[in-house]
C-alpha cells in the first residue's frame, strides 16, 4: 500500500513539472495554461480575511534580474517588459492598461496609442522609415525608396510592425522600449479561504515604471490586470540563473516565477483607512523600514495563528 502511494505521488509530481516543459519549436511552453488562482472576489462567502499590499520590484536586485533579461529576445525567451509591450499590442487578445491612479482598475483602460506614446514608439519607427506621417486616425508609412506606402491604423501600430519591418528591426525596437522599464509595482492580495483552509496571496495587478526623458522622474505606465497578463507569461521560459536549465523538467515559465514568489519587493503601501503610501506620512527611512518589517511579520504571524487553532 505504501509503495502505491509513493508511486502515485511521483506521477502527480511529474505531471506538475511537465506543465512547464512542453516541447515546441517556437516556445517549449506553448499550450500551457496558468494555474488558476482561488477566487478572491469581494462578496465571496469563502473569503474570511483579505489584506492588500503594494510592493516595488527593483530590477537591479539579484532575485528580480531574470525579469530584465535577456535584453534582446532570444527565440522564446524575453524579458518581462517585452512580454508586456507585445501583449498590449496583440491583435487577438490585447491586455488592458489602466490609469496609474486606478489601482482597482475600475475605469476604462488607456488606448494603445496613449500607452505607446509613453515609450516614444513613434520615434523608434520614424528613425527606421523615410515616411512616417499621421493623417487622421491612420499612419502612412514607407520604409525605403521604391517601397509601396502602407496605411496603418493608429491604435494598431505595434501589431503592424512585423508587416513592414524586418525581424531584426522589430527586436531592436523591443529592446529599446522595454529597456526603459527599470522597476515594477505589484498589487498583492493576501487572503484566507475558509473552504480550503488556506492562507495565500495572489498578484492582482502590475505597473511598469520608466523615467521621464525630460525630468528624469519616475513615470508609471499604468496598472495591468495580472490575471490577463498570465496567459502570456506562462508561454515564456525564464532562466533563474546562469546554471538554470532552459529545457526539460526543471524549466520555469515566467508565470511560475511569480506564482512561486521568487521575486523580491519592498512594501510601499498597505491597506489603510486613508489610502496613503508610506512616503505620504513624512516618515524617516528607518521608520519606513520598521513599518515594512511590521507588516511582513504580521502576515507571517497571521498564517501561524490560523494553523495554531
Amino acid at each position: 500500500m505504501t509503495k502505491k502511494i509513493i508511486i502515485a505521488l511521483l506521477i502527480s509530481t511529474s505531471g506538475l513539472s511537465l506543465t512547464f516543459a512542453q516541447e515546441d519549436n517556437s516556445s517549449p511552453l506553448k499550450g500551457d495554461k496558468p494555474i488558476e488562482y482561488m477566487s478572491t472576489k469581494e462578496g465571496d462567502i469563502d473569503l474570511y480575511y483579505e489584506y492588500k499590499i503594494w510592493r516595488t520590484l527593483n530590477l537591479e536586485e539579484t532575485p528580480n534580474q531574470p525579469l530584465a533579461l535577456p535584453k534582446t529576445p532570444i527565440k522564446s525567451r524575453k524579458n518581462l517588459g517585452t512580454v508586456i509591450i507585445e501583449s498590449i499590442g496583440n491583435e487577438n487578445f490585447p491586455i488592458p492598461v489602466h490609469q496609474p491612479s486606478d489601482q482597482e482598475m475600475a475605469q476604462e483602460p488607456l488606448t494603445p496609442t496613449e500607452i505607446y506614446n509613453k515609450f516614444n514608439l513613434q520615434k523608434e519607427i520614424r528613425d527606421r522609415c523615410i515616411l512616417f506621417q499621421l493623417t487622421g486616425d491612420n499612419y502612412t508609412i514607407m520604409v525605403k525608396d521604391g517601397d509601396p506606402k502602407i496605411t496603418v491604423p493608429q491604435d494598431s501600430l505595434f501589431a503592424y510592425l512585423p508587416k513592414f519591418l524586418t525581424e531584426e528591426s522589430v527586436n531592436n525596437i523591443l529592446t529599446s522600449i522595454s529597456g526603459q522599464i527599470y522597476k515594477y509595482d505589484l498589487y498583492e492580495v493576501w487572503f484566507f479561504n475558509k473552504r480550503y483552509s488556506t492562507f495565500k496571496s495572489e498578484i492582482r495587478a502590475i505597473c511598469p515604471y520608466i523615467k521621464d526623458p525630460t525630468s528624469g522622474q519616475p513615470q508609471s505606465i499604468g496598472w495591468i490586470p495580472f490575471d490577463q497578463l498570465r496567459r502570456y507569461l506562462v508561454q515564456v521560459p525564464i532562466k533563474l540563473s546562469d546554471f538554470n536549465a532552459t529545457v526539460g523538467m526543471n524549466q520555469y515559465s515566467m508565470d511560475a516565477y511569480f506564482t512561486s514568489r521568487l521575486y523580491s519587493g519592498e512594501i510601499v503601501q498597505a491597506e489603510n483607512l486613508q489610502g496613503k503610501r508610506f512616503i505620504d506620512y513624512n516618515l524617516t527611512p528607518d521608520q519606513i523600514a520598521k513599518q515594512r518589517q511590521e507588516i511582513e511579520t504580521r502576515l507571517i504571524n497571521l498564517e501561524e495563528d490560523i494553523w495554531a487553532y
